[in-house]
C-alpha cells in the first residue's frame, strides 16, 4: 500500500537531484570562486564595466560599488542571473511534472486507486517539489560558504543564506504555478510554456537577480 507520496516522489527523483548538485551547483560554484583572485586583483573590470549602459549595470552590481569586490562578484557572475535561472529552470519543471507528469506517463491512475485523496496527492507532490528546491539551495549555499572563505571572500554566511532565500522563494513561486497549470491541463509541456513566459515577463519587467549588496548590515 503506498503510504508515503512525498516520500516516493523524492526517492524516484533522487538522480536527477543529485545530478543537478554535482552537475551543476558544485562545479558552477567551483568555477566563480576559484575566478575571484584574478578578478579581485584586476581593476580594469570596472574600467569595462563602466561602458555598459545603467540599466545592464542595474541588473550585473545592484548597487555594489565594484565588480570586484566580493558581493559585487558574486552578484553580477552568479546572483543576477545564473543562479535564478537554474532556479526557475528546476522548480517549473518540479512543478509541471508533479500531476502532468504522472498523467502523461499514466500512472496518475495507478496512483490515485490507492486509499489517498486527490488533495493528499496534490499536498505531497507538492511538499516533495519543496523538499527538492530546499536541497538544492543547501547545496548552493553550503558551496558558497565553503568557497568564499576558501579565497578570503568577507561575506557572511548570513549574507550568503539570505540572498538564496530570494532565489529560493523565487524558485517556489514558479514551481507552484507550474503544478497548478499542470494539475488544471494535465500537460506538462503546456505546464511549462505558460510558467516560463510568466518567468520570462517578470525579467523583463524587473529583472529576477538576487541584490546580496543591501544584506551587507545583516
Amino acid at each position: 500500500m503506498l503510504r508515503n507520496i512525498w516520500l516516493k516522489t523524492l526517492r524516484d527523483q533522487r538522480r536527477s537531484l543529485f545530478w543537478w548538485i554535482t552537475g551543476g551547483a558544485i562545479p558552477i560554484v567551483v568555477y566563480v570562486i576559484v575566478s575571484y583572485p584574478t578578478i579581485r586583483d584586476n581593476p580594469q573590470y570596472d574600467e569595462l564595466l563602466q561602458a555598459y549602459p545603467p540599466e545592464m549595470m542595474d541588473l550585473l552590481l545592484a548597487g555594489a560599488d565594484s565588480f570586484t569586490s566580493p558581493t559585487g562578484y558574486l552578484q553580477g557572475s552568479l546572483f543576477a542571473l545564473i543562479i535564478p535561472i537554474i532556479f526557475l529552470v528546476f522548480a517549473i519543471a518540479r512543478g509541471a511534472a508533479a500531476i502532468a507528469g504522472e498523467e502523461e506517463r499514466k500512472t496518475l491512475d495507478l496512483l490515485l486507486a490507492h486509499p489517498v485523496s486527490r488533495a493528499r496527492v496534490l499536498l505531497e507532490k507538492f511538499g516533495a517539489m519543496v523538499t527538492a528546491i530546499l536541497l538544492l539551495g543547501a547545496a548552493f549555499w553550503l558551496m558558497l560558504v565553503i568557497g568564499a572563505g576558501m579565497v578570503e571572500m568577507d561575506i557572511p554566511a548570513g549574507n550568503i543564506l539570505a540572498a538564496m532565500i530570494g532565489v529560493i522563494n523565487l524558485g517556489l513561486l514558479f514551481g507552484t504555478l507550474a503544478l497548478a497549470a499542470g494539475a488544471l491541463t494535465g500537460n506538462r509541456g503546456l505546464a511549462v510554456g505558460i510558467t516560463g513566459a510568466a518567468a520570462l515577463g517578470l525579467y523583463m519587467l524587473n529583472g529576477v537577480g538576487m541584490n546580496i549588496e543591501a544584506l551587507e548590515e545583516i
